[in-house]
């Protein structure tokens, strides 16, 4: 199973190793406490990229327990 895992670059995500980026609103004006936020440009690609990294440790860590 490691093996397998390792060939998947999925094995980090086993030993704890690949945290989990920081849980955000999915509203890019709302931030996670439920607070407003002024909306800018460089605030919005930061949300983006902030998303994108969240989402895309959620596929890589459920495709570590679905191997499993």
């Amino acid at each position: 199973m490691k093996a397998a895992l390792q060939a998947c670059l999925l094995w980090l995500f086993v030993e704890g190793l690949e945290e989990c980026p920081p849980k955000l609103s999915f509203n890019p004006l709302i931030d996670v406490d439920n607070k407003p936020l002024v909306p800018t440009l460089l605030g919005y690609k930061k949300w983006i990229t902030s998303k994108k990294e969240y989402l895309d440790w959620l596929h890589s860590n459920s495709a570590a327990i679905g191997l499993m």
